[in-house]
């Protein structure tokens, strides 16, 4: 059954949900333990949704910032407006930063940046 329900979600299935499908269509209540150790003795990967404790500002400094853009994407002339974005990817068990700086007229990536801790990344 486990086997299955992996199969009809592309493979792209965790042992909680599993779990909750059991329950819903099948009527078979089980612990999400059971579930992951029968996933793991029938060889199937464990999806997991870990993520890397946030580090959060005070609410004082953490405020909203005005759209000077107006979607305005395309620009005229070089270095007249910058975007960046800051996100985490996990890699050989360690979580990385990554801060991606890049000029809306030539709409090509300017600058990457990795570091494994983001307070040493500038």
């Amino acid at each position: 059954m486990i086997l299955h329900i992996y199969a009809d979600y592309d493979k792209r299935i965790g042992a909680y949900k599993i779990t909750y499908i059991l329950g819903r269509d099948y009527g078979i209540f089980i612990s999400v333990g059971r579930v992951y150790r029968l996933m793991h003795s029938m060889q199937l990967p464990p999806i997991s949704t870990i993520k890397p404790k946030s580090i959060s500002r005070p609410k004082e400094l953490s405020g909203c910032y005005a759209n000077h853009l107006h979607q305005a994407f395309h620009q005229k002339a070089p270095n007249l407006v910058w975007t960046s974005d800051f996100t985490y990817l996990k890699a050989g068990g360690k979580w990385y930063y990554l801060c991606i700086i890049m000029d809306l007229f030539l709409e090509k990536l300017s600058l990457g940046i990795y570091h494994p801790d983001p307070m040493q990344i500038w």
